[in-house]
């Protein structure tokens, strides 16, 4: 078993049953925690939901003791209800962590702007220079982190759509990507179709 740090996986190798009931026990125990100012680790009333894909027999824990009151295990299906990130909204995310993510911005109907405010971007700052992105910091309201961003921008009737397609293929090598819009372009216009287009791409998580 491990588990990937500010991401909401665990890897299971071996009895997937008895991982679930540690699982449980585990979540009970934060439950009941409390921190230096007496406030609950976890939200109290917590409850679990387990959701399997097919091929997944939960039916030990299903039918087990469980340390939490309430625990629902649902029937094992094909497409799961959740896509990677879905669960996780990108506040919640300490700032410049290892989800990549990127915000959409459409100053006219012509142009896409692209932010890219989360991710391992340090690692990836030679890739970022060598495509001509440059960057900053900001500093969010409210955080205690220092945020460092990759601003681009392209106008996707003149060939921007392929500066584009650089960075999330070559610069960002593939990898899933969280993309919050920042407003909606018309369906009609060069930006509309451009995000559309990118709808279909797996690349991208729609948060």
């Amino acid at each position: 078993m491990g588990y990937v740090a500010y991401r909401p996986v665990f890897y299971v190798v071996g009895d997937v049953n008895n991982f679930m009931t540690l699982f449980d026990e585990f979540l009970a125990f934060l439950s009941s925690e409390k921190t230096a100012t007496a406030e609950g680790l976890f939200p109290s009333g917590l409850q679990l939901v387990v959701e399997p894909h097919t091929g997944v027999d939960l039916e030990e824990f299903k039918n087990g003791e469980h340390s939490l009151e309430e625990v629902e295990v649902r029937d094992p299906a094909d497409k799961l209800p959740h896509e990677v990130f879905s669960v996780n909204p990108p506040n919640s995310l300490p700032e410049g962590r290892h989800a990549l993510q990127t915000t959409l911005s459409f100053p006219n109907p012509d142009i896409v702007k692209v932010a890219i405010t989360g991710g391992p971007l340090y690692r990836m700052r030679d890739r970022f220079e060598n495509a001509g992105i440059g960057g900053g910091h900001i500093d969010p309201e409210g955080t205690p982190y220092r945020r460092f961003v990759r601003v681009t921008e392209a106008n996707v009737t003149e060939g921007g759509d392929t500066e584009l397609t650089n960075v999330w293929k070559e610069v960002l090598k593939g990898a899933k990507t969280m993309v919050v819009l920042d407003g909606e372009p018309d369906a009609d216009s060069p930006a509309g179709s451009y995000i559309a287009n990118m709808r279909s791409d797996p690349q991208f998580v729609w948060v």
